[in-house]
């Protein structure tokens, strides 16, 4: 019976009507019937079962699992610690419903001074899904491998550094505020408000790829900082390219790309890629869904810990113009 309510109470997203009550009552009669036939004795000293009176019970602790869960949406929020003893003061995250499974989201939390652009920060990536009966989120690191496979530390290690996500625990916030908390050392253990920015955002659509098939970054007085192009992405140095990559997609989500260091072979005249995978990249789009910005993460020292880069894209005019010339 418990392992019955367990799996009802985390599958429930929606409120009961009538014809799921009339539905659990089946459920429950024929788990009755068959639990009789198995131990008649035991049935026996438990005297006459009321199935409408136990389906009316389990049907109230059903409707108040739902109403304590939690209903964490896709979308941007805003991160602020509320100690002094997290690695940031403000981050923002980013927050996408997992394609292959939906009880699951692909969370991007960088500090808000680096995808504002001003200058290079650690960040994390994490996957978060359902834990306490699907009261709070479990947000576990995702580290990447030297093949590209992503590690999920929770599922490794009994010790990993996770933040548990809730509804918030402060009296008076808003319907969209939520509370996080660091275990095992994660995030120096801080507790953070977490609010989502807005009803009328766009959602971040993380990408491996840009959405026009290019991307630049830069201005017309710097010049180019970043190109993408056809697979490939060039780091700039002043006037010239100054690295190479080759854009790999990872575990086929089309949400992150491996970046492997790549060179031209100019006796075979083909590009030639390393096989490991030094950084990640993903795009996504701005709190308006206009422009959009590309984050570059080198893993860090701790799981799923990243130095992180975020590229805002440039002027068109002078894009289109450069792209021209260094393409066609």
């Amino acid at each position: 019976m418990l392992e019955l309510e367990d799996r009802l109470v985390i599958n429930l997203k929606n409120g009961i009507g009538e014809n799921m009550k009339t539905l659990l009552r089946n459920i429950l009669f024929v788990v009755l019937i068959l639990s009789s036939f198995s131990n008649v004795a035991q049935a026996q000293g438990r005297g006459t079962i009321n199935v409408n009176q136990e389906v009316d019970v389990l049907v109230q602790k059903l409707e108040v699992a739902r109403k304590a869960s939690i209903d964490f949406k896709d979308g941007f929020y805003k991160v602020e610690s509320l100690n002094d003893y997290s690695d940031e003061v403000e981050y923002d995250m980013l927050v996408q419903t997992d394609v292959n499974d939906s009880q699951k989201k692909l969370i991007v939390l960088i500090p808000e001074r680096v995808r504002k652009g001003k200058e290079s920060g650690f960040g994390y990536f994490y996957q978060a899904r359902p834990v306490s009966r699907g009261r709070s989120l479990m947000l576990s690191p995702i580290s990447i491998g030297q093949n590209g496979n992503f590690i999920i530390e929770s599922e490794r290690s009994s010790s990993a550094p996770v933040l548990l996500l809730s509804k918030s625990m402060f009296n008076g916030e808003e319907k969209n505020t939520f509370t996080m908390q660091g275990r095992n050392g994660a995030l120096g253990n801080g507790v953070f408000t977490i609010k989502k920015m807005g009803s009328k955002q766009k959602y971040p659509k993380l990408s491996s790829t840009p959405r026009s098939g290019f991307f630049a970054a830069g201005s017309k007085k710097r010049g180019a900082e970043l190109i993408v192009n056809d697979g490939m992405l060039s780091l700039f140095d002043g006037s010239r390219i100054d690295q190479e990559y080759e854009m790999i997609d990872l575990n086929e989500h089309e949400i992150f790309s491996g970046l492997a260091l790549s060179q031209w072979d100019s006796m075979a005249e083909y590009e030639v890629s390393y096989e490991n995978i030094q950084k990640l990249a993903v795009f996504f789009k701005n709190y308006q869904g206009e422009q959009e910005f590309l984050l570059i993460a080198s893993p860090g020292f701790r799981e799923g810990q990243y130095r992180m880069d975020v590229y805002q894209s440039g002027n068109v005019s002078w894009i289109k113009k450069l792209i021209i010339n260094l393409f066609e």
